[in-house]
């Protein structure tokens, strides 16, 4: 495939219509074509990122994005830095909408065009191809290369072998192209959220294979919801000295900062499937009874990426009393859950936004959760005076509204004033009522 230029001032209704992506834009509004919406990187996120990019010591350079998309992360890239970009897409379509964001990001809220913008290009064409990007693009110093590649949607695994561009491929293309500072080139990586640990050494052995010894932080971001929205590799100039594992939490605002846990200890030493920390309890012997929580414990649900990263002992040690030990309830799944005898000190806005809900348990009682046993749980929530009873549980999704709505009908006008949530024990029967 030729590759040919797109500027970014071309825009217009082939360029896709005009969408406000998310609540926190601050008035930009990007061309997405129906399609790509889904896929594209929410701006507060992609803000978020580039502004920590922008903090580093990148090589002299252009930003290169060999699978832009729409180009929203390489525009906040540009943006963050004030560099010129160099996007390449497939899809002519969507290529039009990363010319026409370029355009829209580098004039938002100026009287004249942001100085990267004129030297900025978008290709239609293949990211791999690197000689005849050079060859149309110019021979161009590139400062650092964005990628985030295609990969099946709607599966929860998938092989490496199935993102496009292939990792491999796009690093034997674009490695002599790289400019370079003492600590290498600078590369970002975003990956899947659903790669196995077993998948991310794979690809940990493809950047080693490369560039040997280059230096590299591994990132879990969330917005909340018990979801992980980006897990990604920040590799060589682009990775931060002395880190190797972040967690970072965005917050519902984009006035407030973002969250971020970090360690230096390397990945295989932080992952909840290895030795537990101090502050985790000892796991019971073998054979032996998993010790469930008891009333006037509490149960704390975590945010999902923060257990995936690995930091979740790290941040729990700052936020418990001093001594004080917490135990795994439930590991995995979008509701993590540990048990402690204390109160979280999470006062803060940011500390409380790393927890789904936290709560002393009033109740445990062995029952299933449906329709029939509502009752049963007004019962439990008007004794303790709960006003609000939420299901934090598994449930069939065609089951789980009404059931719902039906607490929520009968509490109403009760009278209570504290809110509560409802778990139920992964290996039994037992549901836990909690009092927030």
């Amino acid at each position: 495939m030729m590759h040919r230029v797109i500027s970014p001032q071309h825009g217009g209704e082939a360029a896709g219509p005009l969408v406000a992506m998310d609540k926190v834009t601050g008035g930009v509004k990007f061309h997405l074509h129906p399609n790509a919406a889904p896929l594209a990187t929410p701006w507060q996120v992609a803000l978020e990122r580039a502004g920590r990019l922008a903090e580093l010591e990148l090589p002299e350079g252009v930003i290169l994005d060999p699978a832009c998309g729409s180009g929203i992360q390489l525009a906040a890239h540009m943006m963050a830095t004030q560099r010129a970009g160099l996007g390449i897409e497939s899809d002519e379509v969507v290529a039009l909408s990363a010319a026409a964001n370029m355009w829209r990001v580098g004039t938002f809220e100026r009287s004249e065009e942001a100085p990267w913008l004129a030297s900025s290009q978008v290709l239609v064409g293949d990211g791999i191809d690197s000689i005849g990007a050079m060859a149309v693009a110019g021979e161009v110093a590139i400062g650092m290369l964005q990628l985030d590649p295609a990969r099946p949607q709607n599966s929860q695994t998938h092989a490496l072998a199935e993102m496009s561009p292939q990792l491999g491929r796009i690093f034997k293309a674009w490695a002599e192209h790289l400019a370079v500072t003492e600590r290498g080139p600078a590369l970002l990586l975003d990956l899947s959220p659903r790669l196995s640990d077993s998948q991310c050494f794979e690809v940990e052995a493809l950047v080693e294979a490369q560039w040997p010894g280059l230096a590299r932080t591994w990132e879990w971001t969330s917005r909340g919801g018990g979801r992980i929205d980006r897990l990604s590799l920040w590799l060589g100039a682009a990775s931060s000295p002395g880190v190797e594992t972040r967690y970072v939490r965005i917050p519902p605002s984009s006035q407030q900062a973002a969250i971020i846990v970090v360690d230096s200890c390397p990945r295989e030493e932080t992952r909840i499937d290895h030795p537990t920390t101090s502050t985790d309890s000892p796991p019971p012997p073998p054979g032996s009874a998993r010790p469930l929580p008891r009333v006037g414990e509490y149960l704390t649900i975590l945010d999902a990426a923060l257990i995936s990263s690995g930091l979740a002992a790290r941040w729990l040690a700052t936020v418990l009393p001093q001594q004080e030990r917490f135990r795994w309830f439930e590991r995995g799944g979008r509701r993590p859950v540990i048990a402690h005898r204390k109160r979280l000190d999470v006062e803060t806005d940011g500390e409380s936004l790393l927890v789904q809900t936290s709560g002393c348990i009033v109740a445990i009682i062995s029952m299933e959760i449906n329709l029939e046993n509502v009752p049963l749980l007004v019962d439990i929530a008007v004794e303790n005076k709960l006003r609000s009873v939420t299901i934090r549980a598994p449930l069939d999704p065609e089951i789980q509204p009404l059931v719902q709505a039906a607490l929520h009908r009968m509490l109403s006008g009760k009278g209570g004033t504290r809110s509560g949530f409802v778990l139920c024990d992964p290996s039994s029967s037992r549901l836990f009522i909690c009092r927030e």
